[in-house]
């Protein structure tokens, strides 16, 4: 309900989202963290580009917080795919599995119960240092009731395209 002009709103978060630099792409992800589903389609396509992460000319230094932030979008808005693009991750060669592993923390408790399917996956994951946290994150998903209807990308995409 703050954003009076959605239209500068978008393009200013897209430009962040463009920013060579991994905290300026966070902080323009971190803008449409809430954004209703109905304006998903105006940012679909740099959202999926943050989560691929494979632009040869962004500056990273181990930061995933451009990819957290993006997949954290995809949770919030009941969106399928988030928790196979977090994996995807770990069969990386390039970073390091602690920042790795602090990222499946942060997305993974984002889909509550719907990440049940999941859990034979998740539980069979080693996370090194991170085990004690790994395991209250695991016991957190257990724990979780009331799965929701996730829907797919391209119904996401088509979600507002109406108005």
């Amino acid at each position: 309900g703050l954003v009076k002009d959605k239209e500068l709103f978008y393009a200013a978060a897209l430009k962040l989202m463009d920013h060579k630099r991994a905290n300026g792409r966070t902080s323009g992800a971190k803008l449409i963290a809430n954004m209703p589903l109905e304006d998903f389609r105006r940012v679909a396509d740099k959202v999926l580009y943050l989560i691929e992460d494979q632009d040869r000319t962004y500056h990273a230094y181990h930061n995933l917080g451009p990819k957290t932030e993006s997949i954290s979008i995809l949770a919030n808005l009941n969106i399928e795919g988030g928790i196979e693009a977090a994996y995807k991750t770990l069969e990386s060669p390039v970073g390091k599995a602690g920042f790795k592993i602090r990222m499946l923390m942060a997305v993974l408790p984002k889909y509550g119960a719907s990440a049940k399917p999941f859990l034979p996956k998740i539980k069979a994951t080693g996370a090194g240092k991170f085990q004690k946290q790994w395991d209250a994150m695991v016991q957190q998903i257990e724990t979780s009731e009331g799965a929701r209807k996730m829907i797919s990308l391209e119904e996401a995409k088509q979600a507002g395209s109406s108005k």
